[in-house]
């Protein structure tokens, strides 16, 4: 006989092979959920900070740029002849009109070299408190009389006196005495009130490069405040802001970026120190952490630099975005925006995922177990009786019933031993012919629906397109591939009624190529089209905000629609628009006026109203809009073609034409 062998449990064998396929399986997918949420992790966080950091960057710069475009239009009204320098009371009128039309300005200050200045500020710009005016007079320069105004800005009643007030001292004047230029001032402390504040200042000259006058703008930090505070971000991220020398700005916390000794009286001045802190210096130990780590990183000025640090045994993300300019040709502040997240904020799920996956693994392990002893069980007590009936059979004992069983494998052998192996065979078969007949027949009809399901998608999707591609050709000009006539009716009926509730201007470009039927009769229509093309992209590259909007009028008329945008503003873009035509240096030997090609145009706005209800006309409230400016194209041709007139409803002035040179010399 054969050495006796060892043997093996059936249980044993049964129930090891699941626990290791079930713990090698559970392990390598809790590692993979593990890897992949780490990589979900730090992208989310990624996408976080950089879209905070962009929600913040686009705030600021929004602020400050409204402060520069403000200082523009007072020197603009000063240089057109709006205001004169001399009336003084105007130039107040003009102040207190732009304080009250944006309202988150601080202080809006006018000062002149002989000393004597004009300001209009809101003592606190978050609650609305009652407006205030300065002014000094050329016999008392350094003595400065502030009073309180009235909703009109009309002088209402006296706050208090200033003896002495030198405003060649004030740091916005000082820093444009010297840069010449508009720029910025370093934060500051306005007067004696207890605000933190950076000034806009814009210097204007003679033509003899004398220093007329300067506007400044102060734009309070409570505003940068206010917003970081109702950023909705998680409660334990934090957002700083910190000018160039490292002093804070404001933060999304509730801690102030300065620090006062005492309480302001009862007319809100404040007479003690005040110091402005830095992000090391903050109450709270996470901003004071993040700053000591970001100072000792490689800042670059225009990158953005992610790192982390740890504070109390908890992990932070710490991203620092310095301030990024829309306009890289106007001075902007060198300020950075730190965004801090911790990492608890998202590691929270992976550490429950893992735990998860744990649980899921033991339960699997206990499943596995408990389902190998069952089955190993099942088929031994099955085997055991087998083998008590093939024993019987040895022994010549026929009467004995072979056991049976639902098992196949056993049942198997037990019908080999009552000689049924045959019809076993043929059973077999039988059943194995119906399944391949059954599974092909499945196939076919599940194919049949794949086939038809994928046709009809392919159609929907055709369709699609082609809705699409029709949608577009009835709002595109063919030619120019800008907007239609039809487009354009119905933009400027939607830009209508917008601006009729939130009351702002509207204002129509309407413009089109002098003398163009002599340019077709001369270089032919295929040139006249390329023209209009040219044009049309010239005039596209004008627009910088999404909501303009330019549009083929007809023939060789153009028009350009510009939502929210003053009268200044359309005379700004239309002498872009004439910058960029005179550069395309498009040759017309047949015109009058100029050897290349050149524009008329006129120039309408309004701020929407409603149409009266007993009005009896039927034509759209916006229609007189475009008459003026056509009526303002007609004059600007009388005149001579090659400009742009700007239509007004003064009285005894219908029109006003603009007196900037010809277009040979517009620089």
């Amino acid at each position: 006989m054969p050495p006796a062998q060892r043997t093996i449990p059936l249980y044993v064998l049964i129930t090891s092979q699941l626990i290791a396929q079930v713990i090698g399986t559970v392990s390598l997918v809790g590692y993979l959920s593990y890897r992949s949420g780490q990589q979900a992790v730090q992208q989310l966080s990624e996408r976080l900070m950089t879209e905070v950091g962009a929600r913040v960057n686009l705030y600021v710069t929004r602020e400050l740029w409204l402060a520069m475009q403000v200082n523009r239009m007072n020197v603009e009204a000063v240089q057109s002849g709006a205001v004169s320098l001399q009336d003084l009371p105007a130039i107040e009128k003009l102040l207190w009109r732009r304080i009250t039309l944006f309202k988150k300005l601080t202080t809006v200050i006018f000062a002149r070299p002989d000393g004597t200045f004009r300001f209009v500020d809101a003592p606190d710009p978050t609650n609305h408190q009652q407006l205030r005016a300065g002014f000094t007079d050329p016999e008392q320069p350094q003595r400065m009389v502030i009073d309180l105004l009235d909703q009109f800005g009309n002088r209402a009643q006296r706050f208090r006196v200033v003896e002495r007030m030198v405003v060649q001292e004030r740091p916005w004047y000082q820093a444009a005495a010297q840069s010449q230029h508009l720029g910025w001032t370093q934060p500051f402390q306005i007067g004696r009130q207890p605000l933190l504040t950076v000034s806009a200042y814009t210097p204007f000259y003679n033509d003899h490069a004398q220093l007329q006058g300067i506007f400044a703008v102060n734009v309070s930090f409570a505003y940068l405040k206010h917003f970081l505070e109702g950023l909705e971000i998680c409660a334990a991220c934090r957002v700083v802001i910190v000018d160039q020398e490292g002093k804070l700005i404001a933060d999304s916390g509730r801690e102030s970026p300065f620090r006062i000794t005492g309480q302001p009286d009862a007319k809100g001045l404040y007479w003690g120190k005040f110091q402005r802190l830095v992000p090391t210096e903050s109450e709270d130990t996470v901003i004071a952490a993040a700053a000591n780590h970001w100072q000792a990183l490689p800042l670059q000025a225009d990158e953005a630099i992610r790192s982390q640090f740890r504070v109390k045994q908890v992990s932070y993300w710490l991203k620092l975005i310095p301030l990024t300019a829309p306009d890289p040709q106007l001075p902007y502040p060198q300020w950075t925006i730190a965004v801090i997240v911790p990492q608890s904020e998202f590691m929270a799920e992976i550490a429950a995922n893992n735990r998860r996956t744990v649980l899921f693994c033991l339960l699997a392990l206990g499943g596995a177990i408990a389902s190998g002893l069952w089955t190993s069980r099942r088929i031994g007590r099955s085997l055991e009786r087998l083998a008590h009936a093939t024993h019987a059979l040895a022994a010549e004992n026929f009467d004995c019933v072979l056991p049976t069983t639902r098992i196949r494998e056993v049942e198997s052998v037990a019908a080999a031993f009552r000689d049924m192996s045959q019809s076993l065979q043929q059973a077999a078969d039988i059943r194995h012919n119906y399944q391949q007949n059954l599974e092909r027949q499945i196939a076919e009809q599940t194919g049949s629906l794949r086939t038809e399901l994928a046709l009809r998608q392919q159609v929907e999707a055709e369709l699609r397109v082609a809705n699409q591609e029709l949608k577009n050709r009835s709002q595109t000009d063919g030619l120019t591939a800008i907007a239609n006539r039809r487009h354009f009716d119905t933009r400027i009926a939607q830009e209508w009624r917008r601006l009729q509730r939130v009351q702002q201007p509207l204002s129509l470009i309407l413009f089109d190529v002098d003398y163009f039927k002599a340019y077709n009769d001369r270089y032919g229509h295929l040139r006249g089209d390329d023209c209009l093309v040219q044009l049309a992209q010239a005039s596209q590259a004008c627009l910088y905000r999404p909501g303009d909007l330019l549009a083929r009028y007809g023939g060789e008329e153009f028009v350009l629609l510009l939502p929210e945008t003053t009268q200044s503003g359309a005379i700004e873009i239309a002498r872009r628009l004439q910058t960029q035509i005179a550069a395309l240096q498009i040759a017309h030997k047949d015109s009058t006026v100029s050897p290349v090609v050149t524009v008329s145009m006129g120039i309408a706005t309004v701020v929407p109203q409603a149409m009266r209800q007993d009005s009896n006309t039927e034509q759209e409230p916006y229609q007189d809009l475009i008459a003026q400016a056509d009526q303002a194209l007609y004059q600007a041709k009388q005149q001579g073609r090659n400009r742009f007139v700007v239509y007004s409803n003064i009285p005894c002035q219908k029109y006003r034409v603009s007196r900037e040179p010809p277009l040979d010399n517009v620089p």
